[in-house]
Parts: C-alpha cells; sequence; structure tokens
C-alpha cells in the first residue's frame, strides 16, 4: 500500500473516532493506560469510564477440582 494512501487512511479514521466519541453517550475503558489514551484522544472525561477487568492477586483463590468431563469427538462424513 503506497504511504500516501496509509496516511490518507488514518487520517480519515482519527477523524471518525473524534466525532464518535463526541456522540456517544459513555466511553468504557478496560485500564488506567486506555484511559488516558482515550482522554488524549478528545474523550471527555464525564463520559470516560474506566472498569478495572481484573482484581489483584489476593482477591484470587484457587481450588482443586477435577478437569471438567469432554464430550467426546465427533467425526463427520464417516
Amino acid at each position: 500500500m503506497p504511504a500516501q494512501f496509509e496516511q490518507h487512511r488514518c487520517r480519515l479514521l482519527r477523524r471518525f473516532n473524534r466525532r464518535l466519541y463526541r456522540d456517544v453517550e459513555a466511553v468504557i475503558s478496560l485500564g488506567e493506560v486506555m484511559t488516558q489514551r482515550l482522554a488524549a484522544a478528545g474523550v471527555e472525561a464525564g463520559r470516560l469510564h474506566t472498569v478495572h477487568n481484573w482484581t489483584p492477586g489476593e482477591g484470587v483463590t484457587v481450588h482443586d477440582r477435577p478437569p471438567a468431563k469432554r464430550p467426546e469427538p465427533v467425526a463427520l462424513g464417516s
């Protein structure tokens, strides 16, 4: 792909994203770094919400249990 076409495509995508961020009710981020990037891209602070998709290590409990039973494989066309 020619570099000029790639630059044009990137500009169009940035413009589309800015409009999208302006028109939506809320933008959900999955972490602080993503929140910072979205804010830098122009998302209003009041519309930007961070939802952490993990828990600290002390919140995770490991249980010993047998492996899940899996159904027998099915052969098609036999």
